[in-house]
């Protein structure tokens, strides 16, 4: 390992909200370890949900950490956040980092949210699609995911219930980065097949790559940290994707320098997606709507994400 990536913490990144080395260990371990069942974040705090009514925010129910069992609206007033329980929420679907206490934490908590965050967090599965990874490398990095088609599959997908403050903040950091072009757009599925803990809304909202699923040789890789039944795609992790590009960058070195190297340098992160491209696709998924605004993703110089 080179002695650069050891003394990241002193390379200029805090413009970027968070310290080299920090984003570095992001892309190596994203997309971050998950609770293993429906949860209720409040302020960096965990309550995994007890019972599940169509009032989230109300008598469903949640453990304490020492094993108390009570409901939402009481755990909400005993913390003075009472007035949330009338919050309006907005369910998106988070298959990536999005449903990782610690994602929730950094996007909300940690750098642009300035208010109190409470967040349902609910788990389901969706019928006929995975999760695999999307080959452009973002700030942290590496590469992040999004949905694909996968006839017969399985896959664990959450739905974090968000208030409109909430969502401007989840929506600003799935849409803004420096190339001024979408990575993510905003979209719905008709006719997706969802299963999942809490209320059934007619709609959710759910962020898809514009530069479609990784595929190398034929290969479809998809995020092995993902839970997913019926598998077709090869499931790998964050370094073992960068190491699967790295002929196609003509990379020698290893992953973590890789990794390093995108992160504190935009024009060569901007390169190497564009050398990436190749092993994308525009994404086509029946039933989706807003893809059309990929279109200026593909087109031009690179610019980085």
């Amino acid at each position: 390992m080179s002695s650069h990536v050891l003394a990241a913490d002193k390379a200029p990144c805090w413009d970027q909200g968070f310290s080299c080395a920090n984003l570095v260990y992001q892309g190596y371990t994203y997309p971050y370890e998950r609770e293993e069942g429906s949860y209720l974040y409040v302020n960096q705090g965990v309550y995994p949900y007890v019972k599940v009514t169509d009032n989230l925010l109300g008598d469903s129910t949640v453990r304490l950490p020492h094993g108390e069992v009570i409901t939402v609206k009481a755990l909400l007033a005993a913390l003075g956040l009472g007035h949330k329980t009338n919050a309006k929420l907005s369910p998106v679907i988070g298959y990536g980092s999005n449903p990782a206490p610690a994602q929730i934490s950094r996007k909300l908590n940690a750098k642009k949210f300035q208010g109190d965050v409470v967040v349902p967090v609910m788990k389901g599965t969706l019928k006929d699609f995975d999760v695999a990874w999307t080959p452009v490398f973002v700030s942290y990095g590496s590469m992040p995911s999004t949905l694909t088609p996968s006839p017969g599959t399985v896959v664990d997908v959450w739905v974090t219930w968000l208030d409109e403050e909430a969502l401007q903040v989840f929506d600003g950091t799935e849409h803004d980065n420096p190339s001024g072009r979408p990575l993510y757009v905003n979209s719905t599925i008709k006719g997706a097949d969802y299963r999942f803990d809490g209320p059934d809304p007619d709609n959710m909202q759910v962020y898809i790559s514009c530069f479609g699923p990784l595929t190398i040789d034929g290969k479809t890789y998809a995020v092995s940290l993902v839970p997913a039944k019926g598998r077709r795609f090869t499931p790998i992790s964050s370094p073992e994707a960068v190491r699967a590009v790295m002929p196609a960058l003509g990379w020698q070195g290893d992953v973590l320098d890789l990794i390093y190297d995108n992160v504190v340098s935009e024009q060569n992160r901007a390169k190497r997606s564009t050398a990436l491209k190749s092993h994308g696709s525009r994404p086509d998924i029946p039933g989706a709507e807003g893809l059309e605004s990929c279109k200026a993703s593909w087109q031009g110089a690179e610019k980085p994400y």
